[in-house]
């Protein structure tokens, strides 16, 4: 494998290249100051030794900064990876959100929820929430109490899902408001007493709570 492609490898931290011409020179160096030790005099051989502490000593110094400077460079290398895992995990949470958020904009047009989406228009259309109340708990051409009722339960249920998700960071917020800002407050602006009724009827205090919480935040 060629030096250029160790290089670009992401996963090389360290490359180590041998020079033939310095190895050579270094051999060389080696079996001169060896013979120079072994046929000259006692002066000549104490310097010899001199020579070989100061070099062995410069070798010390040069081998800790190199230490040194790889332990950099690897701490560089590391970096950089956890840098480039969180850029790619942060990447992959923000479309798991997009993704959810599209899955709520898919069911909430989705034709199951179209008698459903009906009921909700004529809730809308009354002028206050005590109207509602009363129509909620009559027969009509729109259907039975009971059914109207369900289909009541059915929108505040899908609002109270997708804004816990919000509320648990799960979603889009931004994206979600843009398409149901105003079917919120819409629907809890007409549903409002008819929900305090239905906390009061089950002894549930927090039931719609979160779609409660949802149109206080968004209202503004």
């Amino acid at each position: 494998m060629s030096n250029s492609s160790q290089n670009n490898n992401p996963n090389t931290i360290f490359t180590f290249k041998f020079n033939l011409s310095m190895t050579l020179l270094l051999a060389a160096a080696v079996i001169v100051i060896a013979a120079a030790n072994f046929y000259c005099g006692d002066t000549v051989h104490k310097n010899i030794v001199f020579f070989l502490l100061l070099l062995g000593g410069a070798c010390q110094v040069s081998l800790a900064y190199y230490s040194l400077r790889n332990l950099q460079l690897a701490t560089d290398a590391q970096r950089q990876s956890l840098e480039r895992l969180a850029h790619q995990e942060k990447k992959l949470e923000q479309q798991r959100k997009a993704d959810k958020s599209a899955e709520y904009a898919a069911r909430w047009n989705d034709s199951v929820m179209f008698h459903s989406r009906k009921i909700l228009r004529k809730i809308t259309s009354l002028n206050n929430p005590q109207d509602v109340i009363r129509w909620l708990e009559t027969d009509d051409e729109f259907g039975k109490k009971e059914d109207k009722e369900n289909c009541a339960r059915h929108i505040l249920n899908f609002l109270e899902e997708f804004a816990a998700a919000i509320h648990e960071d799960y979603c889009d917020e931004e994206y979600l408001k843009r398409l149901f800002r105003g079917i919120v407050i819409n629907i809890w602006s007409a549903m409002r007493d008819w929900a305090m009724q239905e906390r009061r009827k089950k002894h549930r205090p927090t039931i719609f709570i979160e779609t409660e919480t949802l149109y206080n935040s968004w209202k503004n």
